[in-house]
């Protein structure tokens, strides 16, 4: 059994460093290092001073050791910002994804719920030369149609076998500022996409978009996963028929209606009219240069239900008690019993 992801995890998660730990158990750096790499198995003893360290329960320090890895994955980037993630809020974020990854597959497998077999295509193909064509391509990935809007993302996308993991704040001492969204897939055959529980909802919609463009198609770069995306949730002919054919401006009320029906952005309802013609790049630079966008219409929620749905039914059919519901959905056993049994 190799532990050195869950050393790595909660000790980000308290916000310590390999120097800070090495010393509060007494050994060197470099064997934190090692036993963080699975390249030293502590032995026992050690294993509990780490815990005391970390503030850590034995129990759910050794719960979620089975192996889940992601891989082929990357962090997504927003269209107009840089990745500037520093390496330790990189391996902090990651480590809560992998962390969540693994409760989700524990739930499944204690659910006896198959999660190795995606509704999903997540054997990749080339980037289409078409936008529309490869907006069609996620749509009919999804069963849905070639147009309309579309609805709780997350929801679909659990529904066909992706694990959407909501990233938080409060779960790490690490900040999460920057961070946009996360895909990967992992060794138990599930795919994963991650977003940024901080963002707005129609930024988290697109971070999930992006995601599935990204397991869907290869060989794409990042301004061509986010305008797909962008014609994924509105498309050319939707657009068209909210706004108009020609139009020589729009207002601030329309972005709002289009944005809410269609949970997007003003921003992205202005960017995807000049895309087909509906305004021209004059009307679009007056817009853009202006900063005319309303705030976000769209408010629905798009946090995962998933893992909650597993954990209910486990302890519904009384597979696991409240303890392990805590453990499993990372939280205490108050909390744990209102979500479980709506108390």
């Amino acid at each position: 059994m190799k532990i050195g992801k869950n050393i790595q995890y909660f000790r980000l998660q308290k916000g310590a460093s390999q120097q800070w730990l090495a010393e509060a158990i007494g050994v060197s750096k470099m064997t934190i290092s090692y036993f963080e790499n699975d390249k030293r198995r502590p032995d026992i003893a050690t294993v509990k001073r780490i815990c005391s360290a970390l503030d850590v329960s034995l129990e759910k320090f050794m719960a979620f050791s089975d192996g889940v890895t992601l891989s082929d994955g990357s962090f997504q980037k927003s269209d107009d910002k840089s990745d500037d993630l520093s390496a330790t809020q990189k391996n902090a974020i990651l480590a809560q994804i992998r962390y969540s990854a693994q409760r989700y597959y524990d739930a499944c497998t204690i659910a006896n719920v198959d999660c190795s077999k995606s509704a999903l295509p997540i054997d990749k193909v080339p980037m289409p030369d078409s936008l529309v064509d490869a907006a069609a391509y996620m749509r009919k990935a999804l069963d849905f149609p070639i147009s309309g809007p579309v609805g709780n993302l997350t929801q679909i996308l659990e529904n066909k076998g992706v694990y959407v993991v909501a990233v938080k704040q409060d779960d790490s001492k690490v900040s999460t500022k920057g961070f946009f969204g996360y895909h990967a897939v992992s060794n138990k055959g599930f795919a994963v996409i991650a977003f940024n529980e901080e963002m707005t909802c129609v930024c988290q919609r697109m971070a999930l978009a992006e995601g599935l463009a990204h397991l869907l198609f290869s060989d794409a770069s990042e301004h061509q996963i986010n305008n797909t995306a962008n014609h994924f949730l509105l498309p050319g002919p939707d657009l068209i028929r909210e706004l108009g054919r020609k139009r020589q401006n729009i207002s601030f009320k329309e972005m709002q209606l289009v944005g809410k029906e269609y949970g997007v952005s003003g921003q992205c309802v202005v960017l995807r009219a000049r895309e087909e013609g509906i305004i021209t790049r004059e009307t679009y630079s007056r817009i853009q240069n202006g900063k005319h966008y309303p705030a976000d219409a769209y408010k629905n929620d798009e946090q995962p239900v998933r893992l909650l749905q597993l954990v209910c039914r486990a302890y519904t059919d009384n597979l696991i008690g409240i303890s392990k519901a805590a453990e499993l959905l990372n939280t205490n056993t108050s909390y744990a019993t209102e979500l479980c049994e709506g108390k």
